[in-house]
C-alpha cells in the first residue's frame, strides 16, 4: 500500500530517473506510499529537502497522530528565548539502531527487522522494526524535540519485532538530547539511550531496464495489498514495455513527451481468477494511457491524471 505529497523537478528518462512537472497536492495514501515503499529495502531513505514525509509499504492501513507535546515543551524551557542552532553537523543521513536501553527496558536489535532514523533538513523518518514512521523535528544546542510523527500500522511476527517497535518509538518520544560523533548517533532522555551508526546511501534505480515490483495500488487517499503471483513491469529504451498484473502478463509501447510517458499499444495475455480480477483491471488503468513516474531510490511511483496510481520496488 503507499502514498505521496511532492515537489518535483524534471530529468530526461534515459539519464536520470524521471518525475514530470510539480505536484504539490498529492493525495495522502501516495504521502504513506513513499515513506514505506522504502521498508522493502531494509531502510528508509528520506528523500530530498523539498520533499514532505512520504509514504509507507503495502498493507497500510491507517496512520496515527504521536503527540509529542511533552517532548517539545522540555525541550522549549531549557532553550529560552535563544535562536534554534540548527541540527548538529553530521547528523543528516541514515542510521542503523545498535543498541538502547529506555527506562530499564533493553533495545536488542533484530537483524532481519532493523529499527531506523533518517535525518534531512527538519524531516526524520525511520523504519520502527515492522512499521514506517516520520514526522519532523528541531535541534537546539545538543537538545531535539521530535513533533508531527506518523507510523503505520502492520502486524509482525515474530512478537518480538513488535514488542522492540514498541519499546523504540516509546523511547524516541522521550529522547531530548543528540551527540554525533563520527559514525555514531546517539540519541538521549531520562532513562532513555539509544544508540546509531551511520548506512551507507542507497544508490537510485534508474527507470528503464529495471525489474520493477508491485508493492501497491493506490485509488485517492487508499492504498492496497498486492494479491496474486509476483506482478512486475520492465521499461526499455527502444519504447516496449512488459509485465505482469499479479495474473496476466503484458506488453506494449510507449513514447514519451512533456506530461510523462503514454502508452501506445499494450496487450494482456492469460486469464485472471475473481479475486484478482481487480487488481488486474487496475495495473492495465494506470499503464493504458498517459502516466507519470517517480524514483525516490528503489522505489517507482507512477501516476495518473485520475486519483489510482501503483507503486513498484526495484527488484533485488
Amino acid at each position: 500500500m503507499s502514498p505521496i505529497l511532492t515537489t518535483m523537478h524534471h530529468h530526461s528518462l534515459r539519464s536520470r530517473p524521471r518525475h514530470s512537472g510539480p505536484r504539490t497536492d498529492e493525495t495522502s495514501a501516495l504521502r504513506l506510499a513513499r515513506l514505506a515503499a522504502n521498508l522493502g529495502n531494509g531502510i528508509i531513505q528520506q528523500t530530498p529537502r523539498n520533499r514532505r514525509i512520504e509514504a509507507m509499504r503495502q498493507t497500510v492501513m491507517r496512520f496515527k497522530t504521536f503527540t509529542l507535546i511533552a517532548v517539545a515543551s522540555i525541550v522549549l524551557a531549557a532553550c529560552g528565548t535563544s535562536e534554534p542552532l540548527g541540527p548538529p553537523a553530521g547528523l543528516d543521513g541514515s542510521w542503523q539502531l545498535t543498541s538502547g536501553t529506555s527506562q530499564g527496558t533493553t533495545l536488542e536489535p533484530i537483524s532481519t527487522h532493523p529499527v531506523t532514523i533518517s535525518f534531512e533538513g527538519d524531516e526524520v523518518t525511520g523504519t520502527a522494526a515492522c512499521n514506517g514512521y516520520g514526522g519532523t523535528f528541531e535541534t537546539s544546542d545538543g537538545e531535539i524535540a521530535f513533533s508531527e510523527m506518523i507510523i503505520t500500522e502492520m502486524g509482525c511476527f515474530p512478537t518480538e519485532v513488535m514488542d522492540l517497535e514498541q519499546n523504540f518509538m516509546a523511547a524516541l518520544v522521550s529522547v531530548t538530547e543528540v551527540i554525533v560523533t563520527d559514525d555514531l548517533l546517539v540519541l538521549s532522555g531520562e532513562n532513555t539511550t539509544l544508540e546509531f551508526e551511520a548506512l551507507p546511501p542507497v544508490p537510485t534505480s534508474e527507470l528503464l531496464n529495471t525489474v520493477w515490483v508491485l508493492d501497491g495500488l493506490v485509488t485517492g487517499d487508499s492504498v492496497s495489498s498486492v494479491v496474486g503471483d509476483r506482478a512486475t513491469l520492465e521499461l526499455f529504451s527502444d519504447g516496449s514495455f512488459l509485465g505482469s498484473t499479479g495474473c496476466r502478463s503484458f506488453n506494449g509501447t510507449y513514447t514519451e513527451d512533456a506530461e510523462g510517458l503514454r502508452t501506445t499499444d499494450i496487450t494482456a495475455q492469460g486469464e485472471c481468477a475473481d479475486d484478482l480480477a481487480a487488481q488486474d483491471s487496475h495495473v492495465l488503468a494506470v499503464l493504458e494511457g498517459s502516466f507519470e513516474t517517480e524514483i525516490d531510490t528503489r522505489s517507482l511511483y507512477i501516476t495518473t491524471s485520475g486519483d489510482i496510481g501503483l507503486v513498484y520496488l526495484a527488484d533485488g
